[in-house]
């Protein structure tokens, strides 16, 4: 039986996808890609595939390139002209389930506490001031300012890279760097390998997005 946690993440990760689609209607090639990627993650990831050790690697390692060119695909392809830079907001906002998700596998001993609030991580104040930039514009009905938008996505590219940064010197390899008493192992499993393979890819290219439309802009 799945664990509150688990519905959390998979809960997070339909939110993610429904936005995606409710907001960026693509071509029927770009859905297809998406969906198929989202499946054979979670099926390999709940055949415990990545839980698996290839010498001192983790398999997981095998899958950075994948997720690398995910990104790629996501940025390159995903047609961002008929929506908003606050329909993008919401992307963000997901990030504060994320946070609170994150805290409750560090309380499992999933991880380490360097990868929540409590120290390293602080990308939960980009998801809040998401939140906080989406109300603001909804009672006012004003605008932010470009250079606010562009330096907000700035600092929260930044946040994202430290995190995942953090989070992969919390991985049991031959690199790792924090917590080797509590090792980050919940992102071998299913279905928190949506984060690193699902959440992460999509929560950039969203950052990637609206600053290719911010140039756009006069």
């Amino acid at each position: 039986m799945l664990s509150l946690t688990s519905l959390l993440f998979i809960g997070i990760t339909c939110c993610l996808l429904y936005l995606f689609y409710r907001v960026l209607p693509q071509q029927q090639g770009v859905n297809t890609i998406v969906i198929t990627w989202v499946a054979m993650i979670g099926l390999i990831a709940a055949c415990g595939f990545f839980q698996m050790k290839f010498g001192k690697l983790p398999a997981l390692i095998f899958l950075f390139p994948c997720i690398l060119a995910f990104v790629v695909f996501l940025i390159a392809k995903v047609d961002t002209r008929n929506t908003t830079l606050y329909n993008l907001l919401w992307f963000h906002v997901l990030r504060i389930p994320v946070e609170i998700g994150l805290f409750l596998l560090f309380k499992k001993k999933m991880l380490p506490i360097e990868m929540t609030f409590l120290d390293r991580n602080w990308d939960i104040v980009v998801g809040l001031s998401a939140l906080l930039m989406l109300l603001w514009h909804k009672q006012t009905g004003r605008t932010i300012s470009k250079k606010i938008m562009i330096g907000w996505n700035i600092m929260g590219i930044l946040f994202l890279v430290h995190i995942v940064t953090v989070a992969i010197l919390s991985t049991p390899t031959p690199i790792q760097q924090f917590g080797f008493t509590q090792p980050n192992v919940a992102v071998l499993q299913f279905p928190y390998i949506f984060l690193p393979a699902i959440i992460v890819p999509f929560v950039f290219s969203a950052h990637v997005w609206s600053l290719k439309k911010l140039k756009r802009m006069a």
